[in-house]
């Protein structure tokens, strides 16, 4: 008991925390992680991020239709722009057409991609084909991440689809990332373990991403 109260003075002292587990997270959570830029090889994982996510296929046009609200409009902008680097001939943005909700009158922005120079269609859409990139474009779409009341660090990821969650499952589990399946989500409740996702599917891309989304991003230590 006495050495507990010990190491929890130390922890305390030096990482401003009182569990090794914390210490660890907070270690963790400060690492230099090396900018990433995307390649020709995010260009089908960028597909894929949307096809999971926040986009809707359209397989008689092979096309996208992404839609998100007045808050994530700079979101919306950044990912057109990653399409357009990524298939030059999909539509820019002044393709964003601004819906208004009459019942609610919420204000959202779609835009459609047009056909895509890929014929997507037929093709076997695996979460084991996402780069880390895709990942990070498909946490920020359907991922949430919070700190409970007794500083827990919890993500979870909204994916009601069955197979494609133990897919995503097996797919972190192979990074060293083992969530816990729930019904239509999967959850990481363990601040190590949340660390280890942010240095893996965040921090390499953070400079990219517009300020509206930045709170997915970093851990809050």
């Amino acid at each position: 008991e006495n050495n507990s109260i010990y190491f929890k003075g130390l922890f305390d002292k030096y990482y401003g925390v009182s569990t090794y587990q914390k210490a660890k997270a907070s270690v963790l959570s400060k690492l230099t992680v090396e900018q990433y830029q995307p390649t020709l090889q995010d260009n089908y994982s960028l597909f894929l991020s949307q096809y999971f996510g926040d986009g809707h296929y359209d397989i008689h046009r092979n096309a996208l239709r992404i839609e998100h609200g007045y808050k994530q409009k700079d979101y919306l902008l950044f990912k057109i722009g990653l399409f357009n680097k990524a298939f030059p001939t999909t539509k820019g943005i002044e393709g964003v057409k601004k819906h208004i909700r009459e019942s609610t009158g919420y204000v959202s922005y779609g835009w459609y991609s047009g056909k895509l120079p890929n014929n997507y269609v037929s093709a076997n859409k695996q979460v084991s084909d996402m780069t880390p990139f895709g990942f990070f474009l498909w946490y920020l779409d359907d991922g949430c991440y919070h700190v409970s009341k007794h500083g827990q660090h919890i993500i979870s990821m909204c994916i009601p689809d069955e197979e494609t969650k133990q897919q995503a499952h097996a797919v972190f589990k192979s990074y060293g990332i083992d969530f816990t399946v729930r019904e239509a989500e999967l959850v990481l409740q363990d601040s190590v373990k949340v660390a280890m996702f942010m240095n893996c599917f965040t921090k390499p891309f953070k400079h990219l991403v517009p300020e509206c989304m930045l709170y997915k991003c970093e851990m809050k230590i």
